[in-house]
């Protein structure tokens, strides 16, 4: 009885200690900067606790740091590492994993929301971006890496600073720094073809053989693009719709490589191709789902096959039948046609090369309205995804190991690192050693996915 008491002191001792520093670390805050430290009761504190893809997110951090500049970034470093306090980093909310980038009341949640400046260089070749910019207001603005390490040194990551921190950047998650400031190439078109279409129900065997071509051959053309989304919302109907994205940056109004998308293959039957600009077409819609959604990823990849595509797709829907009378359930089964332009990239973290394409990439995204649902959803995916690894396999179609780190689901974090290659991974680790020595993004961010623990 003595050993239970003296343990359940212990953790006593342990939570208020914890707590006494976490609110040490909120006054340090406030003291020194009080128009951008936020605490539960106010609207901005609201705000940026919900901002997210999914309300799982909604944690409740002790106080959120919403910094205005990089000199704010490393105020916070230095007070979350001098008090050995918990934090999370917030970028643009787009993850639904629940800590990923936010944190309960045992923590801080550094929100980058303020960080929102956009500079075009004036040769027009690249564009500067703040780490709390989203890709609507980027391609708005484009129409008319920089880093602060955990001991609040500012750095730059690039071809010739600290390339090393670039490449494990591109792939490696949470685990190195804060990205305050990024530089990106930009590519000059004035404006393309782009259509948010549909063809309705009952077209999956072109559907799917269409995707399959696009992966083999769509390299040969570079102007064109295309997403696939397969959508079941049970409450409208019982039939799967085929929809998607066309994109093609070539001049005229005929899209070239996309014949298997159109008609006479594959008719389009609502939306059209039209010629607009990204910024216009990326705020046309809602970036996010509606506040107070639940949502979550799951990631898969496989050969550029008909039947790889055609066996994931029927097991997928077929598993999660059931969940019909879920409150606001719908699903997104998205496939991605990957040719050999996207994975010869230069050499990168994530281990893609030219062996690896042309490929078929899958996101699965529900979406749920009660949070008492979770299990049941979960578990509904999980038992999904067992039989379409276990359907591919006999059938001698993969899956292949690539996985994406911003499209997985909080159970693939553990092999999305050993998927990127025992050299890559090895390398990883030894970058995240060199700059974050003291373990303050892997020790101190508890969520994400850690390479130090794959």
């Amino acid at each position: 009885m003595l050993f239970y008491r003296s343990i359940l002191g212990l953790a006593t001792i342990i939570t208020v200690v914890a707590s006494t520093a976490v609110e040490d670390g909120c006054s340090a805050l406030l003291s020194e900067y009080p128009d951008r430290t936020f605490f539960p009761g106010s609207e901005r504190y609201k705000f940026e606790n919900e901002y997210s893809w999914t309300s799982a997110t909604y944690l409740g951090p002790s106080c959120i740091f919403a910094p205005q500049c990089t000199a704010d970034v490393q105020f916070a470093l230095r007070t979350f590492q001098e008090n050995q306090i918990e934090f999370a980093i917030r970028g643009g909310g787009a993850m639904p994993i629940d800590n990923a980038a936010n944190i309960g009341p045992e923590g801080i949640m550094m929100a980058m929301t303020n960080l929102s400046s956009m500079a075009i260089a004036d040769d027009l070749q690249t564009v500067v971006i703040g780490a709390g910019v989203t890709w609507p207001p980027l391609y708005a603005y484009l129409d008319d890496y920089g880093c602060v390490l955990s001991n609040g040194t500012l750095v730059t990551a690039s071809a010739d600073e600290n390339p090393d921190l670039l490449w494990a950047l591109v792939g490696g998650g949470n685990n190195y720094c804060v990205v305050v400031q990024a530089v990106l190439n930009t590519v000059p078109i004035s404006s393309a073809l782009i259509g948010t279409v549909s063809w309705g129900p009952g077209v999956s065997e072109q559907y799917i053989k269409s995707v399959e071509q696009f992966a083999l051959h769509g390299a040969e053309y570079p102007k064109a693009s295309f997403e696939g989304q397969t959508r079941w919302v049970p409450s409208r109907s019982s039939e799967i719709s085929f929809d998607g994205y066309l994109w093609y940056s070539g001049e005229g109004d005929v899209p070239l490589g996309l014949e298997n998308f159109t008609a006479p293959v594959l008719p389009i039957t609502r939306g059209n191709l039209t010629r607009t600009t990204m910024g216009e077409w990326t705020n046309s819609f809602e970036y996010a789902p509606s506040l107070g959604t639940r949502a979550m990823f799951h990631w898969l990849t496989s050969a550029p096959n008909a039947t790889a595509a055609r066996i994931a797709f029927d097991t997928y829907f077929e598993s999660i039948a059931s969940l019909a009378d879920v409150e606001g359930f719908s699903s997104t089964f998205s496939m991605l046609p990957i040719t050999s332009i996207v994975t010869a990239a230069p050499e990168n973290a994530m281990g893609l090369g030219n062996d690896d394409g042309p490929a078929i990439w899958y996101v699965e995204s529900p979406l749920w309205s009660n949070p008492e649902d979770d299990e049941r959803v979960i578990a509904v995916h999980a038992e999904a995804n067992v039989k379409i690894r276990e359907n591919l396999s006999a059938a001698g179609l993969g899956p292949l190991p690539f996985m994406y780190l911003s499209d997985i689901q909080k159970a693939q974090i553990p092999e999305t690192y050993p998927a990127y290659g025992a050299e890559n991974l090895k390398r990883l680790k030894e970058i995240r050693d060199k700059y974050d020595p003291d373990r303050v993004f892997t020790d101190l961010v508890p969520g994400g996915a850690k390479v130090a623990l794959s």
